[in-house]
């Protein structure tokens, strides 16, 4: 019951933006695959289900999803599928009412250019490069399109998710549904909801997307598990130092072993002085990745395209701008001399 009143709270809030001054606003929803996402995402399907026959409704909904090109295969998958079924469902009620919208980010700037051609090494705690490229400028560039005063961001950001994000919300003064921060309308629709809250909706017949649900017990260890609070980012990502998530899945796909293995070769290469170029100036011995390092780089993704048919690099194959960088990557090394393969490995 509690649950439910949660829901009707919500819904009323949503019905509360359509009565906002300038009227029809934008909504831009931000989804990241995770259950507080498909959460938002379902308790926007019911409100345009309360209101189908009503005028008063945003002038668009657009699902905004940041694809990095490195995030965990199972979860990427599984994301743009849930992307699929809510637009299929939501056009049902309203024609094109609601549109997807995937970024990437900016050629040269994603996470392997970035260690290639720009010589940057593995991110750590301190030096957190990845976040800014990957996933920030995409939606600042997004973000940009749009008039401050005719658009509304919702996310489902809440105090109970953890210390560090209750902490980020306070500095916002982020603490009802609706916030203005630097111009900006802010919606939180789950901003008071436990996670015992959202696993009861997104389990329940009021969430449209239970039918997506199959994989996405199985990425958290199922119901039971003491796993359902795994966090699942970019497989590469080395800013933390023991990654449950692909631990996890690795004891279902051997695969995902690799990935481990490889995120961990990129974090031991960034601390091989061998592999870096000196600097004489500033607080830091070691700079970029010299060419050493970088060709590195480029045999192990040769060697993850060859061996596990390029798992993980789905992103990367499967547009055709950032295939092209990977061949172009693949054909430099190619063209090294056999010596250069020696010291590779």
């Amino acid at each position: 019951m509690e649950v439910q009143k949660k829901v009707n709270a919500s819904l009323a809030n949503f019905k509360r933006l359509t009565s906002l001054k300038p009227e029809r606003r934008t909504w831009i929803v931000g989804f990241s695959g995770g259950k507080d996402s498909t959460a938002v995402l379902c308790l926007i399907y019911r409100f345009l289900e309360s209101v189908k026959n009503e005028r008063k409704l945003p002038k668009r909904i657009i699902i905004v999803y940041t694809d990095t090109l490195v995030e965990i295969p199972a979860m990427r998958e599984h994301a743009l599928n849930v992307l699929r079924t809510f637009k299929e469902i939501c056009d049902d009620i309203f024609a094109n009412l609601v549109s997807i919208r995937i970024l990437r980010p900016k050629v040269g700037e994603d996470f392997f250019s970035m260690m290639i051609e720009k010589g940057y090494s593995a991110p750590h705690y301190r030096y957190r490069w990845c976040m800014d490229r990957l996933k920030l400028k995409p939606l600042r560039r997004f973000l940009s399109m749009f008039n401050v005063k005719d658009s509304i961001i919702i996310s489902g950001i809440r105090f109970d998710e953890s210390l560090k994000r209750r902490s980020l919300m306070e500095k916002r003064h982020q603490t009802s549904f609706l916030t203005e921060y630097k111009g900006r309308l802010l919606a939180a629709p789950l901003i008071n909801w436990t996670t015992d809250d959202i696993w009861s909706f997104v389990l329940s017949k009021d969430c449209p997307l239970r039918d997506n649900l199959r994989t996405f017990f199985d990425l958290y260890g199922g119901l039971e598990s003491n796993k359902l609070n795994l966090r699942f980012g970019c497989w590469v990502c080395t800013v933390v130092r023991r990654d449950r998530a692909l631990s996890f899945l690795s004891l279902r796909d051997y695969r995902y072993k690799v990935l481990l293995r490889f995120k961990e070769k990129l974090r031991s290469m960034s601390t091989n002085g061998e592999l870096r170029e000196l600097r004489t100036k500033g607080r830091w011995k070691y700079g970029k990745l010299n060419k050493r390092g970088r060709l590195r780089v480029i045999s192990m993704l040769h060697e993850l395209l060859v061996n596990e048919h390029g798992f993980g690099l789905e992103a990367y194959t499967s547009h055709e701008v950032f295939y092209l960088k990977l061949r172009s990557w693949i054909h430099n090394l190619l063209k090294e001399s056999p010596s250069m393969h020696n010291i590779l490995y």
